[in-house]
């Protein structure tokens, strides 16, 4: 099976964002805000390229969406419960304070727009893409991961996700459980599109909680 034919729109615009974040990581800190906002428009770019590759792994019922809504609900209570309790991370983020770094207002504005576009609609779709709509199921059966009933595949691939999920993250307690958290309602639901709501509205409310408490370390 040709990957990039079948499963392209799942895997590119996830690589294509890790690549980016290694650049941007290198890049003078007064050159991030403009980074961050191109990175998010070249993966943009690359999910409108290739939407017909993913949109069918979005289909999703009433009930199933609601779910996933009140599932990321449960989920940011329970990153946040986490975070409260003292333990190693494995690195760190940024801490970026728009409010201090960027003395433009207007750049500004337009930087936390873009961020919170990247944190609450770009991030959950190509993550749960990518992890639960195609590794989840490639690690269960890679000459067609498609023939994987999506919430049907093995304890072994939840492992592996949930350890990669983890790889990426330094929160790396609050992944964990997130990441099985997730992993219950897909195999609940059989919902690729719910795990991109729960996702969605854990980032939207993260966003909403750094600004709010000045948490900048979360984001």
């Amino acid at each position: 099976m040709n990957l990039l034919k079948s499963a392209g729109g799942l895997i590119v615009p996830m690589i294509l964002f890790i690549g980016l974040n290694v650049i941007e990581g290198k890049l003078p800190a007064n050159i991030y805000p403009l980074a961050y906002i191109a990175k998010i428009v070249l993966v943009l770019f690359a999910l409108g390229v290739t939407v017909k590759s993913w949109q069918p792994e979005l289909s999703i019922s009433r009930k199933a969406l609601i779910t996933g809504a009140l599932f990321g609900v449960v989920g940011i209570g329970l990153w946040i419960g986490i975070e409260q309790i003292p333990y190693p991370h494995i690195g760190s983020r940024g801490s970026f304070n728009p409010f201090t770094s960027i003395p433009d207002a207007s750049l500004r504005i337009l930087w936390i727009v873009v961020r919170f576009i990247g944190l609450a609609a770009v991030v959950p779709l190509i993550e749960e893409l990518f992890w639960r709509g195609f590794l989840v199921r490639y690690i269960d059966n890679m000459d067609d991961y498609r023939k994987v009933i999506a919430g049907n595949h093995s304890w072994i691939a939840t492992g592996v996700v949930t350890a990669a999920f983890t790889s990426i993250h330094p929160e790396w307690l609050a992944a964990v459980a997130y990441a099985l958290l997730t992993d219950q309602l897909l195999r609940r639901t059989k919902s690729v599109g719910a795990c991109v709501v729960m996702h969605a509205v854990t980032n939207l409310l993260l966003g909403i909680y750094v600004v709010a408490t000045k948490s900048w370390h979360l984001w």
